[in-house]
């Protein structure tokens, strides 16, 4: 039986650094969506989604049932690893998602990611059936 709301490590691109990135701002607009991360070394990476579905962001504060969960995986299976991308396996924010349209788009219902970005203050979710292209910028000075 599959957990409810299991968080799963997202490790889409070997030249993110492993580490609580912060976040430096998101945007949606003519562009897409796109969310850019960085850390104190001058790495910016920007995920771009060229179209979301759906996306919510809550400050790191409110959202105690998932600092739960995600010091249970820290906990368990990474204890001296902090991490920022995640993805959330049988989701209820999909299952709501589903439910707002009343499963008009049910073609697309099992290609739905649900993508988890934890940052030091935010949190930010993204439901999307294509992932973003992924962009790493390192600052050599």
């Amino acid at each position: 039986m599959t957990e409810k709301n299991e968080l799963v490590m997202w490790k889409p691109n070997n030249e993110i650094p492993s580490k609580l990135l912060d976040l430096e701002k998101y945007e949606w607009n003519e562009n897409g969506f796109n969310i850019f991360l960085s850390n104190n070394d001058g790495t910016l990476i920007r995920f771009k989604f060229n179209f979301v579905m759906s996306f919510r962001s809550t400050n790191e504060q409110m959202m105690l049932r998932f600092d739960d969960k995600f010091g249970k995986l820290r906990n368990k299976k990474f204890p001296s690893y902090v991490w920022s991308l995640f993805k959330m396996k049988n989701s209820d924010y999909i299952e709501w998602f589903n439910e707002q349209h009343h499963n008009i788009y049910k073609n697309i219902a099992s290609k739905l990611e649900h993508y988890v970005f934890v940052t030091e203050d935010e949190i930010l979710e993204v439901i999307n059936d294509n992932p973003p292209t992924i962009i790493v910028e390192k600052n050599n000075c």
